[in-house]
């Protein structure tokens, strides 16, 4: 009995939207290029805001 609920528990969890693959379109690529290359940008803008503080 044991074993038939472990079974059903496995097999439920598989069947999770977790584990369901999402579609990756090339927008989607670009948009992430982009939103990488807007944060190392603020980065940036932080590490020269610090500078300056610490100038101070």
């Amino acid at each position: 009995m044991v074993r038939a609920y472990l079974f059903l528990i496995v097999l439920l969890q598989a069947q999770t939207p977790e584990n369901t693959p999402v579609p990756f379109t090339l927008a989607d690529q670009y948009r992430l290029i982009r939103l990488e290359a807007r944060i190392e940008a603020l980065e940036k803008q932080i590490e020269g805001l610090e500078r300056q503080i610490e100038a101070l």
